[in-house]
């Protein structure tokens, strides 16, 4: 057995079964166990790799919205990857943002039609721009993970 736990299954954390993946030394002698101990240790170590990539990043951006959206960061819930998205969505017409429902508006949510960007054949030149603006602003709003 890789992995001896005490509790239910729920209970193991997935840091700590790449961490006993990374430290295995051997799972028998069998050409097809040394190929999976070496499977096993070499996806933990890049597991651990791409962890410890996203930290640096993650403080990286953390840094960077607390120096430059100090004010956007102050609020409740926005943290760093919201204040990234906010700020992309926003680009260099922050101004446009005065209230939720221009935030809804920009991002595609506000139920509302926008006719006069219809073209003759019933298409619009916003449809793929807002679809993925649309989802992106979906993700920021329910993702819990967000918050400060």
């Amino acid at each position: 057995m890789l992995l001896k736990t005490s509790g239910s299954s729920s209970d193991v954390k997935p840091a700590n079964c790449v961490n006993n993946c990374a430290h295995i030394v051997s799972l028998g002698r069998e050409p097809f166990l040394n190929a999976l101990t070496t499977s096993l240790k070499l996806l933990a170590k890049r597991w651990q790799a791409l962890v410890a990539e996203l930290n640096e990043l993650d403080d990286a951006l953390d840094s960077l919205t607390q120096q430059y959206a100090h004010r956007l960061r102050s609020q409740f819930g926005v943290g760093p990857q919201t204040a990234a998205t906010l700020i992309s969505v926003a680009g260099d017409n922050p101004e446009r943002l005065k209230s939720e429902s221009a935030l809804a508006a920009l991002c595609g949510v506000n139920g509302v039609e926008p006719s006069s960007i219809f073209r003759e054949d019933g298409t619009s030149s916003l449809e793929s721009w807002r679809g993925s603006i649309r989802q992106q602003c979906a993700v920021d709003y329910c993702d819990g993970e967000n918050a400060k």
